[in-house]
């Protein structure tokens, strides 16, 4: 993708209308299709939103910096969307090696930073069901347990010294309990 420009500051949010926006994006990505430019605006609207809510707060920076100490693989973490608290990348991801290489070096730089424990890293890996009697509950199963391998063979080919912090949790959830179920849990 084409860019051009400057980077964009959101800080100052003087852009907030959604026509403003879309320009400030077209005249940045020019080759970006019009439909990811519409897709990210609330994204971007969302930025700006919470950029003001920190303004306000008057919190410390500290508060403000990043420090994320989970890596979430898959689905079934809609209870974790904590601020500063997960990295969670989705397996409908067509580069989802990127996403886990990118997640995987955030939290290393969390370590390394001072911001985390390094004894208190997660990796996790969920699946989710609806029925246990069904077959999808074998099939989430094995999906989850080739996700997590997978996974750990990113973050060790790509981040390995990110390894000996994990904590490594693979398990799935039921949709209609919230029921978790352990599979495997090494670190």
């Amino acid at each position: 993708m084409e860019r051009m420009g400057n980077p964009i500051d959101l800080t100052n949010g003087t852009k907030t209308s959604q026509i403003e926006l879309e320009a400030m994006l077209r005249s940045h990505y020019s080759s970006m299709p019009e439909y990811v430019i519409r897709d990210f605006i609330p994204l971007v609207l969302g930025n700006i939103k919470y950029i003001a809510e920190i303004r306000v707060s008057n919190k410390p920076i500290e508060d403000a910096e990043h420090k994320e100490w989970v890596l979430g693989d898959s689905r079934g973490f809609d209870w974790l969307h904590l601020s500063s608290t997960a990295f969670i990348a989705g397996p409908f991801d067509p580069n989802i090696s990127a996403a886990i290489k990118t997640a995987a070096k955030l939290l290393k730089s969390n370590i390394d930073g001072g911001r985390i424990d390094p004894d208190g890293v997660v990796f996790m890996t969920l699946g989710v069901y609806r029925d246990e009697a069904e077959p999808e509950y074998h099939l989430v199963k094995e999906k989850i347990q080739f996700l997590s391998k997978f996974t750990l063979n990113t973050i060790k080919d790509k981040v390995l010294d990110l390894t000996p912090n994990l904590q490594i949790l693979t398990g799935f959830t039921d949709l209609n309990t919230r029921k978790f179920e352990m599979i495997e849990r090494l670190g």
